[in-house]
């Protein structure tokens, strides 16, 4: 399956909306679904964050069908909350359950590869749900046992490349 990452425009309302209609059944899956209007302001601020040549936000297309997002960024000492300098930091990943292991996942956790190794970074962190715990673990993370003091969720990091 081919996949096509398009990075969503700060003046796209279809972008938006697309976003939009991704983030209610990722939020549900996270068990924390807020109403409509909440989830559209924080899709507006996702949006509204994106300027940075080092920040990613993209929507991903087997085909013409929206399969799923991603965002991400590399991590500055002078961002606000816990970061890790110098890594990439996975910030939202999300696969419609219908296109689960059929590649699509594996090929966004190559496509922010290759977006951090494009700004010299090589080593990737994120905080995971326990429902996707298995698939970050087949994508090369390991639990590191330190917690992210922002919401109390195990770090988990990898090497790029898987090296």
């Amino acid at each position: 399956m081919d996949f096509r990452f398009v990075p969503v425009s700060k003046r796209s309302g279809r972008h938006r909306r697309l976003l939009l209609g991704l983030m209610l059944p990722y939020h549900r899956e996270l068990g924390d679904a807020p109403p409509e209007d909440i989830l559209a302001k924080i899709a507006r601020s996702m949006i509204s964050k994106l300027g940075a040549c080092d920040r990613h936000l993209e929507l991903v297309y087997a085909g013409r069908e929206l399969v799923g997002f991603l965002q991400c960024k590399v991590d500055h000492a002078e961002h606000a909350g816990f970061v890790k300098p110098g890594w990439g930091y996975v910030m939202e990943f999300y696969v419609v359950p219908k296109f689960r292991r059929a590649g699509c996942g594996r090929a966004m956790v190559a496509r922010m590869e290759a977006l951090f190794a494009s700004h010299g970074v090589h080593r990737m962190w994120l905080t995971a749900s326990a429902q996707s715990h298995d698939f970050w673990r087949a994508a090369g993370f390991a639990p590191t046992g330190e917690i992210c003091p922002d919401n109390n969720m195990e770090i988990w990091q990898t090497t790029c490349g898987g090296a």
